[in-house]
């Protein structure tokens, strides 16, 4: 099966002279981690503005250097080897700042083993991801821990925004506007990266170890409408989990499954009663029926396994 990849180049911004350090080469869907050392300009009036699409001819790769239109041969960091035929690429800065090179790249892409195992999915605020065979994805909450200095962050770049509009000078030529606005950039950048890994690395274990998934068809854009936990919502990012899970089981030759969300926390696994009062707490199920008692969050990864598996048979 042939599968095109982007690859990310994530390069330090000064582009002064020709021998630029890159410093990180991707492939698309893995987060490009923060380096310490980057310094950032104003990129010059001759270089090609952004974004910029070069075709595949203008490109060439050899060991930890890429050779860029206008710019030359550039120095990166040969985390991961470039495979396949690159078809073209696009040069883009990031509100941080920094500037990334995306690679769009034609390869082939082998199935993985198969495992013969199947698994439900529940997802949740306070665990991320409950699978029906008792296995528990923690939720980092990368917001939560940075959201205190990104308020701060915020905070100092508004009060220069407002001392800058008092002195009737514009924001882009406003030098502290620009730095601070840098330093939010830099934190959302932060959380957003965490966040992909994360998310990269718990959908590749359960493709990689499960050959049918099961989850739920939540209907998350309605759900983000309750005010009372939107936050949390859009924080684990149950939509792109999903996404990641059903593009990587394309890709390896698994299956993903998704089954109708309601009653899989009331009803009971044991017996199949369904009621309201089973769920006696956010974490404890007890089946007012058959007495069968069991964490909630697997109860409910359980039923949607065994819908899924329901579902795949008919």
């Amino acid at each position: 099966m042939n599968i095109t990849f982007i690859f990310n180049i994530l390069s330090i911004s000064t582009l002064s002279c020709l021998t630029r350090e890159i410093s990180h080469l991707y492939v698309s869907y893995v987060p490009v981690e923060s380096t310490k050392k980057y310094f950032y300009q104003v990129l010059p009036k001759e270089y090609p503005h952004f974004n910029h699409v070069m075709g595949e001819t203008q490109w060439c790769i050899s060991g930890n250097r890429v050779k860029l239109p206008k710019l030359g041969w550039i120095r990166f960091a040969n985390s991961r080897k470039v495979e396949g035929r690159i078809l073209n690429a696009t040069v883009r800065k990031n509100p941080s700042g920094k500037y990334v090179v995306s690679l769009l790249v034609e390869t082939e892409v082998k199935e993985k083993p198969k495992t013969s195992s199947t698994v439900g999915i529940d997802v949740g605020l306070k665990d991320f991801a409950i699978l029906s065979n008792g296995h528990v994805y923690k939720n980092p909450a990368f917001f939560r821990t940075l959201e205190e200095k990104l308020v701060k962050a915020q905070r100092i770049l508004s009060r220069r925004q407002q001392v800058a509009i008092k002195q009737k000078r514009p924001l882009p030529e406003a030098k502290n506007v620009q730095k601070q606005r840098i330093k939010v950039a830099r934190i959302h950048e932060k959380i957003a990266y965490a966040r992909t890994d994360y998310l990269q690395k718990i959908t590749t274990e359960i493709i990689k170890n499960h050959d049918v998934i099961g989850i739920e068809d939540l209907q998350v854009a309605n759900m983000l409408k309750n005010k009372n936990v939107a936050k949390a919502i859009s924080e684990v990012s149950w939509s792109e989990f999903r996404r990641m899970l059903e593009y990587k089981a394309a890709w390896y030759g698994k299956q993903v499954i998704a089954v109708d969300p309601r009653c899989t926390s009331q009803k009971c696994h044991s017996c199949g009663h369904t009621a309201k009062e089973n769920r006696q707490t956010q974490a404890a199920f007890l089946c007012v029926s058959c007495g069968h008692s069991e964490n909630a969050d697997i109860n409910a990864s359980r039923n949607i396994h065994e819908l899924a598996m329901h579902s795949n048979t008919t």
